[in-house]
């Protein structure tokens, strides 16, 4: 007799435990998704013209912008160029 109380005490146990690792997994589950699907944020703004562009990584329209970021060419006037893309002469 005392067997089977105790053999449904563990059965018991193990029905707690099955739904508690379902609950768990659920919210690991959820976690993911959300990170996932949220992504960075403030990811994209936009410019001044009204355009998305990617936060951080704005669109390079002039020579100034051009030279911040990529190496200006000893040349007369001085020119800018981006790789595998426009280039930029500086205005006097």
């Amino acid at each position: 007799m005392a067997s089977s109380c105790i053999d449904r005490e563990i059965i018991e146990m193990a029905k707690k435990y099955k739904w508690l690792w379902i609950e768990l997994g659920i919210i690991i589950v959820l976690a993911v998704v959300l990170v996932l699907v949220r992504g960075e944020e403030d990811t994209w703004i936009k410019d001044k013209n009204g355009e998305w562009v990617k936060h951080g990584n704005p669109r390079i329209q002039d020579f100034e912008s051009c030279a911040k970021k990529y190496p200006v060419q000893e040349t007369y006037p001085e020119r800018c160029s981006i790789p595998n893309g426009p280039t930029f002469t500086k205005e006097y």
